[in-house]
């Protein structure tokens, strides 16, 4: 059996898989992790996430535990965290913002870096050699959380990441699969900083005997370099990838193909990225700030109405259930909405737009129908629509798809193509343990 390891941006999943592939348990624990929010910085505490994943493995059956063999690790991508010994400095997340500021991005078009936005674990290093030198020589390694994560597993004092989470972070060839020595030098990033790459699902190393002893596994347990989420989800829902389209609204969302050989960069729409793959195969993603959280965000704005006139605000997940009926009965619904409300990485100022108001058709029906219709349709406007055409179908994951009936009408309804629902609720996990499953037989 393998373990997969999910390190998300709320909460820690795990999920244990047979040799055929089949889930045979399952467990997702919150991470309370969050140590500072607000609009330039978004960490969290690294021990906290680690007691997470203690507790997210704990949680699984003992006797399927016993009879792990492998270990596959995925998580958060674009984020850094620094470590040197059991010294540990905050996990820097994918949200960070501190990168933003007009006088930052023109610090990095003075070294004519481009391509390298705020949360990108690259800017953030830059940010921190321009504005904090000291707090870099306080340590030995960087990598992801989950890089961290799979250090830890096999005991050892450096990080080591995938192409996949390397490209996540910037200042990365992506034909080449290597860092862009000349941008680390110009932003006066240490090389010995970075860690080194390894191909997606290798293997690094046998679990520690410790952790072997607290986990109830064996120690003889391989444990596998990780993969970014994305990448692992992909890898997860896709059962014909030439012929399907991966879509998942999370916290964020994403719209991904898989494509052989490298492509065409010239003939990308603006938000579209090349992400590494497995193997020789790449990823072309669109990924928005804002997903499943568009719909939340209208959940819990009509719930704070509530309490201003109340004084007593509803339970936001029985608003759910109001936001799927009342939009359904409307489909396709009046209004367009742009649901770029946190901005997007390729331009942080731009907002969301509602269009196509009237006096009579601002109702929460309306607005359900034209957010769950705009949280796709800024996906596909971020990417090439030729290269969406002649596919056949639809994969679609996540809570966002999950939760409402809505969302996943709006799916079909703006690719004109059949949806289908991934089985697997705990995708980037079950992709990891897939994964490791690949590197160990």
């Amino acid at each position: 059996m393998h373990l997969g390891i999910d390190i998300g941006t709320s909460k820690v999943a795990a999920v244990i898989v047979s040799q055929s592939g089949q889930i045979i348990a399952a467990s997702s624990v919150p991470s309370h992790a969050d140590t500072e929010r607000g609009a330039t910085r978004s960490e969290q505490r690294v021990t906290a996430i680690l007691d997470a994943v203690d507790r997210a493995v704990l949680a699984l059956p003992s006797s399927s535990r016993e009879e792990v063999t492998a270990i596959g690790l995925t998580g958060q991508m674009h984020g850094v965290v620094c470590m040197s010994g059991n010294d540990f400095s905050p996990l820097i997340t994918w949200e960070d913002g501190r990168c933003a500021p007009e006088e930052f991005s023109n610090y990095l078009m003075s070294k004519n870096i481009t391509g390298l936005k705020t949360g990108f674990g690259c800017a953030t290093l830059a940010w921190f050699a321009k504005n904090d030198p000291l707090f870099l020589n306080r340590y030995a390694s960087a990598g992801t959380i989950q890089d961290l994560l799979a250090a830890l597993l096999v005991g050892s004092s450096r990080m080591i990441t995938d192409p996949s989470d390397a490209a996540s972070w910037g200042c990365f060839l992506l034909k080449e699969r290597k860092w862009d020595v000349d941008a680390l030098h110009a932003l006066s990033i240490p090389i010995t900083l970075m860690p080194e790459i390894k191909g997606g699902g290798c293997a690094l190393g046998q679990l520690t005997a410790a952790r072997a002893g607290q986990w109830g596994m064996s120690p003889s347990v391989t444990v596998c370099n990780p993969i970014g989420d994305n990448q692992a989800s992909v890898y997860a829902t896709l059962q014909n990838p030439s012929e399907e389209m991966g879509i998942t609204l999370g916290t964020g969302g994403q719209l991904s193909i898989v494509v052989d050989g490298f492509p065409n960069s010239s003939e990308l729409c603006t938000g579209a990225e090349i992400r590494p793959f497995i193997g020789d195969q790449y990823l072309i993603v669109a990924a928005s700030l804002c997903g499943g959280s568009a719909m939340r965000w209208l959940a819990e704005s009509i719930a704070s109405f509530c309490e201003k006139i109340t004084g007593s605000p509803p339970d936001v997940s029985s608003i759910y259930p109001l936001l799927d009926s009342e939009g359904l009965s409307l489909f396709p619904g009046a209004l367009t909405v742009g649901t770029s409300f946190r901005g997007e990485r390729f331009d942080l100022s731009r907002r969301g737009v509602i269009s196509g108001l009237s006096m009579d058709n601002f109702t929460i029906g309306e607005l359900a129908c034209g957010i769950a219709r705009g949280t796709v349709t800024t996906l596909m406007d971020m990417f090439p629509r030729q290269l969406l055409q002649g596919r056949k179908r639809v994969v679609a994951s996540g809570n966002g798809v999950r939760k409402l009936a809505l969302v996943r009408k709006a799916i079909e309804h703006e690719f004109q193509l059949p949806l289908v629902l991934a089985e697997d609720r705990e995708e980037a996990a079950y992709g990891a343990a897939r994964i490791a499953g690949l590197s160990t037989t």
